[in-house]
């Protein structure tokens, strides 16, 4: 058969540094992204936004919050015209982007963003993209003062996990909730969420990746 090359390649190379990176193996990602830069030579406006976004939670896994946000930010950008507030780009890289600007303590502009990306998210239905989104608006809306915002946003992160049989979603879920119901003073509410959240099938499985 004919070898595969050019966009095609470059998108095979980058889904690979992609399992790379959630199976902890950084260098081996970073010899794969270094490749698919080399096999699309930038033409290719998606790979662009793939690649960088990787890159980006290299970046995160070793600290690196700048350069992370950077890349994230290059990311969105890769495939609409650049813009001030950087709410053009897609789902996949938005939502990374996003949380570097609430890492960054930026909570008014990560809000912005959030509105954006948050439905994009839940529409495409990527989990961690979900897990991530609905945990920041709640702890956001809970910094804010309104733990109403801040339960219903966990709320609906439980309802869509059980709706789409996502179980780490379902879990993510009731953790974050025992993190919310933990900063109200509620332990003992908190425990109960955690002892929910306690699915040794599903634990067994996520602690072998990053």
């Amino acid at each position: 058969p004919k070898k595969v090359t050019g966009p095609t390649r470059a998108v095979e190379m980058a889904t690979m540094a992609h399992i790379t990176t959630i199976s902890g193996e950084a260098r081996e990602a970073q010899q794969l992204l270094d490749a698919a830069r080399h096999e699309h030579g930038g033409g290719s406006t998606f790979n662009r936004m793939y690649t960088e976004s990787l890159e980006g939670q290299l970046d995160l896994l070793q600290g690196r919050l700048r350069h992370a946000t950077a890349r994230f930010r290059l990311a969105v950008d890769a495939t609409h015209a650049v813009n001030l507030h950087h709410t053009h780009g897609n789902a996949w890289a938005g939502v990374f982007y996003t949380s570097v600007v609430y890492e960054a303590n930026q909570l008014d502009q990560a809000e912005h963003l959030l509105n954006v990306y948050l439905p994009l998210a839940r529409d495409v239905g990527l989990p961690d993209h979900m897990i991530v989104t609905h945990a920041m608006r709640s702890r956001i809306a809970f910094l804010n003062g309104d733990v109403d915002a801040a339960a219903m946003a966990l709320t609906e992160l439980e309802y869509l996990g059980n709706q789409r049989k996502l179980p780490r979603v379902v879990a993510s879920a009731k953790l974050e909730r025992a993190r919310l119901l933990q900063a109200q003073g509620n332990a003992a509410a908190a425990h109960d969420e955690l002892v929910r959240a306690d699915d040794p099938t599903l634990w067994a499985r996520e602690q072998q990746q990053r």
